[in-house]
């Protein structure tokens, strides 16, 4: 019986300009060719039943062809066959997302019914429980179903993975020729099931983190172990990729790492895998390795930074391996609605993918994403060079520590191809971090043609309790911030607001601008509000982190035009008690301190403060984390403004004496409470 490989089906798109294999299984002997302006004859390989046929490189993308194979009376064609690029799409959910659940598809499927794209989705059998969905043992020799190629004029195409549509759309507008994609990705897969068995049996030390983290299975226990069946160790590999040996593609697309945002060590077990995923792949198919970082997300799991651990193994392998480019998206803010109605969108599928894709497409064509290539410490400062000119002006996203690892927010300069970095609570910084957190909206270090820099720290290592994740109200340079958190079935993906009126005591009667690193708060008190006006920031928010438990104080610039008295700030703990912290006025405690035309530096002690019932306190840390309101509270009888500037934390109190307002008048005799003297 004479049959071809399941992949070479009509409509497809081979690798242009690189050997044509065709590969396929007979009972006799078998004459294969190639017809199109010219007829191609091949030379034919054989092990027992199984043949390949040996083309020369077909570089003409122009030409529609017809592969024909003959043995004896049995005769097939495989019919509009076209040379192009063409590219394996591998990963989970963010790369099988389909084109019709994202953002502007419509526009998409009509610009690729008119390009030369088409796509073999290898897609899984029907289950009505995922526990159905099994992988084989060992790897096959051809695809385990029937599938057919789908062109980009097809109705079908909806259904298709939209990165790998719009990635070739682009790319067949840029280049002109056909482009195609072999989609191999599914929903919820981990790293394990694309890494060939033996290289997990071969290695004691992986073999047994596998199994302490129940991420092994042997041969004997396989397609038993229910509903994580369809990402067991080599399934996928075993089933979807194993059966492409012999094609050759431009680029191995992947976007896989959602499902290993746990821990370092779960990070480093990834980027072991990926490692021999990247090797053997490039090795069996040739093409570029485009690596797609993960999306903002907060995962509650592990020690709760694998979201950034990832995204830096992601972008570390470019360092180590040839023809590998890293993509980084964590400065694409995500949406995850559609406003048509429906109720399957989930914070983790962002669907405004083809900011995605374009980047996919550049990295394609060559371009690399700029990173800090070296840092060195000189006088009390770190310089870090960058790959390429970078624009002027400043930037937010720097921590700097000392020996001690205890990082501090710090100022950037940036300085042509050099961001130079200082912290006055680091006089010698060793280490330095850049845009390590999960929320890196203020992080805008880009290169002079917009390219965003990617994340950087001096040291890999587990995140420790020295760590500083700037929370989005210490920068002043943004009115909203993304919070994005994974839920099974109900999660959130918004922006919100950083700066809100004081939730505490203000009122409701101010006017928030941020702008620029300045803070601008416009007020109206009236005496119904006791005078009384106030500004909240933003403390709770899925994965934003206070950080009043890892600093002693809370410095800033103050100064107003109008007669304001500052009075501090208040928290709220969870429980719903009420503290104000300790406000400096110099190394003196103070009631309240004048605000004035001239910008004043001023200090909350985050240590140290009062109880509602005035009694002196100090705060532990376990009552320092548990704040989820703070108030910057203000008095006036007038209307007024106040700005706010260098907003940050610290160890060290800095400020000059500030002498208090005088009283205008003394408190009411009738009010006076009794002298306990």
């Amino acid at each position: 019986m004479l049959r071809l490989s399941r992949i070479f089906t009509d409509g497809m798109i081979l690798q242009r300009g690189d050997t044509v294999r065709v590969w396929g299984w007979a009972n006799g002997d078998v004459c294969l060719s190639l017809t199109g302006k010219e007829e191609l004859r091949a030379h034919i390989e054989r092990e027992g039943e199984k043949f390949t046929a040996v083309l020369p490189p077909v570089t003409d993308t122009s030409v529609v062809w017809e592969i024909s194979v003959r043995c004896g009376r049995e005769e097939l064609h495989v019919k509009n066959v076209r040379f192009g690029d063409v590219f394996l799409a591998l990963g989970q959910s963010n790369m099988a997302y389909g084109l019709s659940a994202t953002e502007g598809w419509e526009e998409i499927a009509a610009r690729a019914a008119k390009a030369d794209v088409a796509f073999l989705s290898l897609g899984e059998k029907e289950f009505s429980d995922i526990s159905e969905l099994t992988r084989p043992v060992r790897p096959l020799a051809d695809l385990a179903q029937e599938y057919r190629w789908i062109s980009g004029s097809e109705k079908e195409l909806q259904s298709v993975s939209a990165l790998s549509v719009m990635t070739a759309v682009l790319h067949s507008e840029r280049t002109g020729v056909p482009t195609g994609v072999v989609i191999a990705s599914m929903g919820g897969l981990s790293v394990e099931t694309y890494v060939p068995r033996e290289y997990v049996e071969q290695d004691e030390k992986w073999k047994a983190f596998c199994e302490s983290v129940g991420r092994y299975v042997s041969e004997k226990d396989y397609n038993h172990k229910g509903g994580v069946n369809f990402t067991q160790l080599a399934g996928v590999y075993n089933e979807k990729v194993a059966p492409l040996a012999g094609l050759r593609f431009a680029a191995l697309l992947w976007l896989l790492g959602e499902s290993s945002a746990w821990d370092y060590a779960f990070a480093e077990w990834f980027a072991h895998a990926l490692r021999t995923i990247v090797r053997v792949y490039r090795a069996t198919f040739d093409g570029k390795f485009i690596a797609v970082g993960i999306a903002p997300e907060y995962y509650a799991y592990g020690d709760k930074h694998g979201y950034e651990y990832i995204n830096e193994a992601l972008a570390h392998l470019e360092t180590e391996l040839p023809d590998y480019t890293f993509v980084p998206v964590f400065d694409i803010a995500p949406r995850w609605l559609k406003c048509d109605g429906e109720l399957y969108y989930h914070p983790i599928h962002p669907v405004n993918k083809l900011p995605v894709a374009q980047r996919m497409e550049a990295a394609i064509a060559g371009e690399k994403f700029p990173r800090i290539e070296s840092v060195t410490f000189e006088k009390g400062k770190a310089v870090c060079r960058i790959g390429g000119d970078c624009a002027v002006g400043q930037t937010g996203g720097f921590t700097l520590a000392g020996k001690n690892g205890k990082y501090y927010p710090a100022r950037a300069e940036i300085k042509e191809n050099t961001v130079v970095v200082a912290c006055d609570d680091v006089p010698c910084p060793a280490y330095l971090t850049y845009a390590f957190m999960l929320y890196a909206n203020d992080c805008n270090l880009r290169t002079s043609n917009g390219k965003p820099v990617l994340p950087y720290r001096t040291k890999r290592e587990a995140v420790h309790r020295g760590y500083c994740f700037p929370p989005a109200f210490l920068s002043l340079r943004q009115s909203m911030t993304p919070e994005n958190c994974f839920g099974w079935d109900i999660g959130t993906c918004r922006e919100i607001p950083v700066w809100r009126d004081g939730e505490i005591y203000g009122g409701n009667n101010t006017e928030i601008t941020v702008r620029d690193g300045v803070l601008t708060v416009t007020a109206c008190p009236d005496n119904e509000r006791y005078f009384l006006f106030g500004i909240s920031p933003l403390l709770c928010a899925s994965g934003h982190a206070h950080h009043l438990a890892s600093y002693r104080y809370l410095s800033f610039m103050l100064s107003s035009p109008d007669t304001v008295d500052f009075l501090g700030v208040v928290a709220r703990a969870a429980d719903g008690d009420v503290y104000r912290f300790l406000l400096h006025g110099g190394r003196n405690a103070a009631v309240s301190l004048p605000v004035g035309e001239k910008e004043t530096l001023y200090c909350i002690d985050v240590t140290r403060g009062y109880r509602c019932d005035g009694a002196a306190v100090l705060f532990p840390l376990k009552l320092r984390r548990s704040f989820v309101q703070a108030e910057f509270l203000f008095r006036s009888k007038t209307d007024a403004t106040v700005t706010m500037k260098n907003l940050t934390f610290t160890d060290k109190n800095r400020t000059e004496p500030v002498a208090p307002r005088v009283a205008e008048t003394s408190q009411r005799a009738d009010t006076q409470l009794p002298d306990r003297k």
